[in-house]
């Protein structure tokens, strides 16, 4: 998913990078320092501040994907993504035509800009630097708020919580990059003064390359929905795309009394779908076995030779049936998200099955889940029923 996502995540931090916001910060501290302690102090004095402020918007980054966990938004989350580009985007080419300091681009307010700039000129060692980076990033963040929010309900797509953590860092070592080449700069010898005539003389095209930067994001985003996944094989024909949605579908015997099936089921500690999916599994009496995997170990291999393409989300149940078809079904709602089993509500998810283009499943004319493009099937409630109920009658073989 990282991978998928990298451009889009690498276009914000860039464009969060070139924020002159940034570049007047960091210029502050160094002008202070190099006065007091010379280009040394400026050199530690840089390094200190630009640790601290990478740490500081880490912290920030987990805080906002806390949240949003919490709020339980889901798939609202790409429309939000969608509108706030578009608003950013007017903004930055706005601020080409007619440049006014402050909120009418992205940069810091202007009744913040003396107070940072009077706590940045009390610096006078390089250490002081780290108390003055933690305030100073509560000062850059309505500067920031813009690109990093929409940044991290970006990674907060993520079904891997792992890749969403390195997204996360990835994007604030973007993010630092103006802040170490300025203090190397300044360091080495040219002066912050030069670094501030710059920044005036350039600062309608930095707004030029961020609005493009955001353009592009917008238009990698357009054309990228996410998806919930569930692929199904059949190992006996050779068959990748069968679906085993309807039960009655399935050409198999059913299982003997005293054999016994099985499901894996793959998660992470740390995910709120997860969670409350396993206490789904654990309310309902079911004959079936539910393998709890923190680590898929060789059920990836089993995936791959049955041609079922998992991305690494999480929660993923995983059966294999006893004439050999495999299913798979990827993602589930967090409790803030249930809403009778469906993500967000019947309707909501019905609705959001027929914009994607997907297949409805019904149960006379109630709906129960989706199939979307490609027998990929939104998880919820009723399409684990399905699996469940289709190993109770036919039975699921031991995978691993």
């Amino acid at each position: 998913m990282f991978f998928e996502k990298f451009w889009e995540i690498t276009g914000l931090a860039a464009v969060d990078a070139v924020n002159p916001c940034t570049l007047a910060v960091q210029t502050m501290l160094l002008a202070a320092l190099t006065v007091t302690k010379g280009r040394r102090g400026a050199l530690l004095g840089g390094i200190f501040f630009t640790a601290t402020v990478y740490v500081m918007y880490f912290l920030y980054g987990l805080g906002i994907l806390t949240a949003l966990n919490l709020l339980g938004i889901g798939e609202i989350i790409h429309l939000i993504l969608k509108v706030l580009l578009v608003i950013m985007i007017i903004m930055e080419f706005s601020a080409i035509v007619s440049y006014k300091p402050g909120f009418r681009s992205l940069e810091m307010p202007m009744k913040l800009r003396p107070i940072a700039k009077k706590v940045l000129h009390s610096v006078e060692n390089p250490l002081m630097a780290i108390p003055v980076a933690v305030l100073c990033s509560v000062l850059l963040l309505p500067c920031s708020s813009g690109p990093y929010f929409t940044g991290t309900m970006l990674i907060y797509q993520f079904k891997n919580p792992l890749e969403g953590y390195l997204a996360l860092a990835y994007y604030n070592i973007i993010f630092v990059l103006p802040m170490i080449a300025i203090t190397l700069l300044v360091s080495y010898g040219m002066s912050p003064e030069k670094v501030m005539k710059w920044r005036e003389k350039n600062i309608k095209k930095l707004h030029l390359i961020a609005g493009l930067l955001l353009l592009g994001v917008l238009i990698m985003v357009w054309n990228n929905n996410p998806t919930i996944a569930l692929n199904v094989s059949n190992e006996t024909n050779n068959e990748s795309n069968v679906s085993i949605t309807v039960i009655k579908n399935i050409t198999t015997q059913p299982q003997q009394q005293e054999s016994k099936s099985f499901v894996y089921l793959i998660y992470s500690t740390i995910c709120p779908h997860c969670h409350h999916l396993i206490e789904y599994l654990d309310s309902i009496n079911t004959s079936v076995e539910i393998v709890k995997l923190t680590n898929p170990g060789e059920l990836v291999d089993f995936l791959k030779t049955h041609n079922i393409k998992w991305d690494g989300g999480v929660p993923l149940l995983v059966a294999q049936l006893e004439n050999g078809t495999v299913i798979a079904i990827e993602g589930y709602p967090a409790a803030s998200q249930d809403k009778n089993g469906y993500f967000l509500g019947k309707d909501f998810e019905e609705k959001l099955c027929k914009r994607s283009g997907g297949k409805a499943i019904y149960s006379g004319s109630t709906y129960l889940y989706c199939i979307l493009p490609g027998n990929i099937t939104m998880g919820n409630k009723y399409s684990v029923e399905m699996l469940i109920s289709a190993c109770e009658k036919y039975g699921c073989k031991k995978i691993l």
